[in-house]
């Protein structure tokens, strides 16, 4: 699929899977959903930040699709509730997932110099509270279009929401574990239009 969004060819490994689906049980189907369509869905996303809401929703059509053929729902099920019951986050935030985990690394210094070097904490002119909470500078940005999708913009808007305690993690794997399990309430949380709606109109093939 490259770096593209994607269309109906990519919708390839889900008709690959469902035609032996009914000879695999759920976990099975799991892992190689997870294994071969996952992967198309997680290249490069922190590039789909920002995005317009109907290029993602084409991404989060594919998962849904795939989430429909690992519990065997129909087409009209809820698309929420699927993702809910795999533990899945839906593509909105697998996205916020990633730049949150690249801004912990630059923290730390565990990640590249050159992103390092986008990520500047705040430090404020007076003693204040929110100089407690490890937030990050939000920086000027003169291209209100594609230079809020940036790194260096997206890094604070996802980073600064996060509790407290997440942000002082003692390290990458427990950070990791507690990031997934936030977004994860937070997005099952949400009333209202969820990054989950629409419904694929790609047909499992029995």
């Amino acid at each position: 699929m490259g770096g593209g969004i994607p269309d109906r060819k990519d919708f390839y490994q889900i008709r690959r899977i469902s035609r032996k689906r009914k000879f695999l049980n759920l976990p099975t189907c799991n892992s190689l959903v997870c294994a071969l369509v996952s992967p198309h869905l997680d290249y490069a996303k922190p590039l789909y930040y920002g995005l317009p809401a109907h290029l993602l929703d084409r991404l989060q059509r594919v998962q849904n699709a795939a989430a429909r053929l690992v519990t065997g729902a129909n087409r009209f099920a809820s698309s929420k509730a699927l993702l809910k019951s795999l533990h899945w986050l839906p593509v909105r935030a697998r996205n916020q997932y990633k730049i949150a985990v690249l801004v912990y690394r630059c923290i730390n210094g565990c990640a590249p110099s050159y992103l390092c070097e986008l990520v500047t904490r705040y430090v404020p002119a007076r003693a204040l509270c929110s100089s407690h909470f490890n937030d990050l500078r939000v920086p000027k940005i003169k291209c209100n279009r594609y230079g809020r999708r940036s790194f260096m913009s997206a890094a604070p808007s996802v980073w600064n929401p996060l509790p407290l305690s997440l942000k002082v993690s003692p390290n990458l794997n427990t950070f990791c574990t507690e990031l997934k399990t936030h977004l994860f309430r937070l997005y099952n949380q949400r009333g209202g239009r969820n990054s989950t709606s629409g419904c694929t109109r790609f047909r499992i093939k029995a």
